[in-house]
C-alpha cells in the first residue's frame, strides 16, 4: 500500500468532517471548578506583596553584580584572578623559558612605504 493511496485520504477526510460537525459541550461541574480555580488564583495574585525595586535589586545582587551573573560568576572571576596573580608573582620554571623565546620581534612589511603613501618610489 502506498502512502498516496486515495482510499486512505478519503477515510481520513471523513473523520475530519465528522469532527468538524460535532459540538463540544462542557459540563456545568467542570465549568464551575475551572472558574473557582481562576478566582482563587486571581485572589492569590492580588494578595501577594510586590517588592520595591530597591529591595529586589539588593536581594538579586543588583546593578552590575546582577548583570554579570551574581555569585556563581563572581566565584569564577575570583578564581581566575587568583590564578593570574599566582602565575604573575611565582611563575613556574617553564614560563621563564617561554618568555625568552617570545620577546624576539620580527617585522614583516606587506607593502613598501612608497606604495602605502603613493610617493611613486
Amino acid at each position: 500500500m502506498k502512502m498516496t493511496d486515495k482510499h486512505d485520504d478519503d477515510l481520513v477526510q471523513g473523520f475530519f468532517d465528522a469532527a468538524q460537525g460535532a459540538q463540544a459541550e462542557v459540563s456545568e461541574g467542570l465549568m464551575a471548578r475551572v472558574l473557582a480555580d481562576a478566582d482563587a488564583e486571581a485572589t492569590r495574585r492580588a494578595v501577594s506583596v510586590v517588592k520595591p525595586r530597591a529591595v529586589a535589586q539588593r536581594q538579586s545582587g543588583g546593578g552590575f553584580f546582577g548583570l554579570i551573573g551574581g555569585w556563581p560568576a563572581m566565584g569564577g572571576m575570583v578564581a581566575a584572578s587568583a590564578m593570574g596573580l599566582w602565575l604573575g608573582l611565582a611563575p613556574p620554571a617553564i614560563m621563564a623559558s617561554l618568555s625568552t623565546t617570545t620577546t624576539d620581534s620580527v617585522n614583516v612589511s606587506i607593502f613598501s612605504v612608497d606604495q602605502v603613501f603613493n610617493t611613486g618610489g
